[in-house]
């Protein structure tokens, strides 16, 4: 009876030791890199990211790239693994006996390396995808996430002062009673602010039970990381200001206004782009999993510019989360009064955020150009339009009547835009032949809101001493007339 007894208990043994086919799993933790291989309590050598007691699917942010290590009864003898859509590998299995020495509870345990593929532009519109980590025979239901909700758009912080105040006139006297625009004190930017559910771990991982939100926020679409400094030197706002001009942010909203002096280095750097961040937001993940200083899990954002083909706007490679937009020089260098564009960002699901930009210039309105003038019952004649001279060869006899200019204004929105004009001799001054030829040689105009034309009526003399004579007609706003950027000029000859 002894000897029977005996012999029975090796094969009691061995049928009670767990196999693949009887293995459980009862947590799953992420263990960071660089982490002690030691446990601070049962089964959480890390960051307990789920437990088989909350029956739901472990929440996984597309592109996370994570160790986990799953604690469980026989689940160190497994030695299949996969997930479909993800690359799985062995990192190493402990048995309990080793586990008690590591803190983690007498059971056992296998460490995983999964590797969830980069979403792209292109992947279809669906926010999750259903699927398993495969430890033998056992399934651990995964929820793959994509960023669907987008939710902030914003002006990097080195685009422009952040003070919130918009761009206004201020009025200064002059002689010639001008008003003019000029820039606010350098207002310090503020901090950037991190938005995120519960506070994240240098290793970007939260936990909570299925509802964690988790914002990817701020330059590089980081959360918690400083802009690279080298922005600031890419950027428009250190560009002009203290020569004139003035970049702020004011809301949504990104105000520049180019100064009056635009040459020489100016000009280059005017052509500089403005950043801007976009936050993609995965919703209730449990783990993002890549380290603060990437995002290859975000998909990459599309921008683009609308209000006209002098803005473009682009990505930056590096950074998935980051737009840009910039003006051609041509259109920085000459730009009076006043245009909006848009910098709209689209991201992988096909929702699209917008910022708005006004560009003006320091005097936000004025003339972009003369148009060729008509006759108005004379039974002479004009030749135009020259600039240092020119013209038909036979100038016909002047009889009082009026030639009628049309100045076509720069787009603005001012509600006040006086206008001066003068008839000058093509050496300059108003006096000799422009003050015996035309009954008036300067003026004002007022135009009213809305309008984007004007007219200056010549009206002209009888002095037999006017045709084949040359003049200029110039226009600029009040106060500007002798600014080589707002003042337009027509040479013409009377016949």
């Amino acid at each position: 009876m002894y000897r029977t007894v005996l012999a029975l208990i090796p094969s009691a043994f061995v049928l009670a030791l767990p196999t693949p086919a009887l293995a459980n799993w009862e947590t799953l933790v992420h263990v960071p890199q660089n982490t002690p291989d030691r446990c601070s309590s049962d089964q959480n050598s890390g960051v307990v990211l789920l437990k088989a007691s909350e029956n739901r699917p472990l929440r996984m942010a597309a592109g996370s790239k994570i160790m986990v290590e799953v604690f469980g009864h026989g689940i160190d003898l497994p030695r299949t693994f996969s997930m479909e859509g993800a690359t799985v590998t062995w990192q190493g299995s402990t048995g309990g006996a080793e586990n008690v020495t590591r803190r983690c509870g007498a059971i056992g345990s296998v460490k995983l390396f999964v590797s969830l593929p980069n979403p792209q532009a292109g992947t279809p519109l669906v926010g999750e995808r259903a699927t398993a980590l495969v430890i033998g025979d056992v399934r651990i239901p995964v929820t793959v996430i994509l960023p669907t909700s987008y939710d902030r758009f914003a002006w990097h912080r080195f685009s422009g002062r952040t003070d919130g105040a918009a761009l206004s006139p201020r009025t200064t006297n002059t002689p010639s009673g001008t008003t003019t625009v000029s820039s606010s004190p350098s207002i310090a930017p503020p901090q950037i602010t991190v938005q995120s559910g519960p506070t994240c771990q240098e290793t970007q991982t939260c936990g909570g039970g299925g509802t964690t939100g988790f914002v990817v926020n701020g330059p590089r679409g980081s959360t918690g990381i400083a802009p690279r400094d080298d922005f600031k030197d890419k950027t428009l706002d250190l560009c002009i200001r203290g020569r004139g001009g003035d970049v702020r942010i004011a809301g949504t909203r990104l105000e520049i206004m180019l100064p009056d002096e635009r040459g020489g280095d100016v000009r280059d750097c005017l052509t500089r782009p403005s950043f801007a961040d976009a936050d993609q937001r995965y919703v209730r993940a449990d783990v993002v999993g890549v380290p603060l200083n990437t995002t290859e899990h975000i998909p990459q954002i599309r921008a683009s510019a609308s209000g006209g083909s002098e803005a473009t706007a682009s990505t930056l490679p590096e950074d998935n989360g980051t737009a840009s937009i910039q003006f051609n020089r041509d259109f920085m260098r000459t730009m009076i009064g006043v245009r909006n564009f848009r910098l709209l960002a689209t991201n992988f699901a096909g929702q699209t955020k917008a910022l708005d930009v006004r560009v003006q210039s320091v005097v936000p309105f004025g003339v972009e150009d003369i148009s060729t003038p008509t006759q108005l019952a004379s039974t002479g004649g004009i030749r135009v339009p020259r600039i240092g001279g020119g013209g038909s060869a036979s100038p016909a006899l002047a009889a009082p009547g009026a030639l009628s200019f049309s100045l076509n204004l720069a787009p603005s929105d001012a509600a006040s835009r006086p206008l001066v004009w003068q008839v000058l001799n093509p050496t300059g001054g108003t006096g000799g032949f422009a003050g015996l030829c035309f009954a008036q040689t300067e003026g004002t105009l007022a135009p009213a809101a809305g309008v984007d034309r004007v007219s200056v009526t010549l009206t002209r003399t009888a002095n037999t001493a006017c045709p084949g004579k040359t003049f200029v007609l110039v226009a600029a706003p009040n106060g500007r007339l002798d600014h080589q950027l707002y003042r337009k000029r027509l040479e013409f000859t009377l016949k």
